[in-house]
């Protein structure tokens, strides 16, 4: 199970992962242009996929590169 694009930058937004700082549902829903309910659905959906164990050696190889994610203007 791998993050859709759409859930990545949730959770990055979310977690401040390549941003200076983590942003609220209303921002994120401000930015990306979609209602604060789906920024939340997002969120759970990502973090119930990045839980499940098949993705921790995954995950370990996405958390060396963050630091190097440019930070984009445009989302979607």
């Amino acid at each position: 199970m791998r993050l859709t694009h759409q859930e990545s930058v949730v959770i990055r937004l979310r977690f401040g992962l390549g941003t200076e700082e983590m942003l609220t549902y209303k921002e994120i829903a401000t930015v990306v242009g979609i209602s604060e309910t789906m920024v939340r659905h997002l969120e759970t959906r990502a973090l119930r996929k990045l839980r499940h164990t098949q993705n921790r050696k995954q995950m370990q190889e996405i958390a060396e590169t963050v630091a190097m994610l440019p930070v984009r203007e445009k989302y979607f």
